[in-house]
């Protein structure tokens, strides 16, 4: 197909957004996806003063949890491709 098409097609299979991170509480972003065959990539949009520690996403067929376990709360943003 035509780049223009290729570029649709992506747009309806990826999403991005903003949460906040809550350390080891963890913060669910919830989605209408369906199901968990589906990447999350998340990463901080603001200095995190080294307090990000390590990152997990638990994977849900509604939503993700992102965890962190260093005591940043601060501002992130999250893509889902699938």
């Amino acid at each position: 197909g035509s780049i223009d098409a290729r570029f649709r097609a992506v747009e309806k299979t990826s999403a991005m957004g903003d949460f906040q991170y809550s350390g080891m509480d963890g913060t669910t972003v919830p989605h209408s996806i369906g199901h968990t065959n589906y990447s999350v990539y998340v990463t901080p949009s603001q200095t995190t003063g080294g307090d990000l520690g390590d990152v997990y996403v638990e994977r849900a067929k509604n939503g993700f949890t992102v965890y962190n376990s260093g005591g940043y709360t601060g501002g992130g943003r999250y893509q889902i491709t699938h």
